[in-house]
């Protein structure tokens, strides 16, 4: 039987990567369905109405996207952010230069 904390700890480690993995789905499938709608829509439109209107409803469904952006992502409290010093202390993490060392093996396999 393990002990109540590990159980806390595991369900809130859990969790957190449930929620990233979520979101970096939801993320990348904003890609996808932009290359695939996107693409094939603004050439729709510059072939019927010209490239400066397919830039402007480029533009409008990007301040769209933004304004649900800034509308529904909670904003970041000051104990989240983390100043200059925190990222450049980031950097003494061995286990950051090991994935970078490992990232430019595999790159640099033929």
């Amino acid at each position: 039987m393990q002990p109540k904390s590990h159980k806390q700890d595991h369900n809130l480690i859990h969790s957190q990567f449930e929620r990233r993995g979520w979101s970096t789905s939801i993320f990348l499938r904003g890609i996808m369905v932009g290359a695939v709608v996107g693409l094939p829509m603004g050439n729709v439109i510059g072939a019927h109405f010209g490239w400066r209107e397919s830039l402007w409803a480029t533009t409008a469904l990007a301040t769209l996207a933004a304004g649900i952006s800034l509308a529904t992502i909670p904003a970041v409290t000051k104990e989240a952010a983390t100043g200059l010093r925190g990222e450049v202390s980031s950097f003494s993490n061995g286990q950051l230069w090991q994935a970078f060392r490992i990232q430019s093996d595999d790159s640099q396999a033929p």
